[in-house]
């Protein structure tokens, strides 16, 4: 956890915001478990489900193509309310 909260702690100038994007695609998949191939087929907004104590991320995953519901901590959350649920992944 040491190691996360010091990659969250990075600033990155206006030039960087590429690598900004990076990290907190990488945060994101430390967060959520999801792997890459996961996180880029994932419609966030779609894919949500606001809940009154937790809220949820609902997918099939990519290996196994099961149904799996992935509780979202605030530092995910924070990520993606960061980009407005808009988070491009890159090729």
């Amino acid at each position: 956890m040491d190691e996360l909260e010091r990659l969250e702690q990075l600033t990155f100038s206006d030039k960087e915001k590429n690598l900004e994007r990076d990290r907190d695609l990488f945060l994101l998949q430390c967060y959520t478990t999801l792997a890459f191939n996961e996180v880029k087929s994932l419609d966030f907004k779609k894919h949500i489900e606001l809940g009154q104590e937790w809220d949820w991320i609902n997918i099939r995953r990519g290996k196994t193509n099961t149904l799996q519901q992935i509780p979202l901590l605030p530092q995910p959350t924070s990520i993606l309310e960061k980009y407005n649920f808009e988070l491009e992944v890159p090729p």
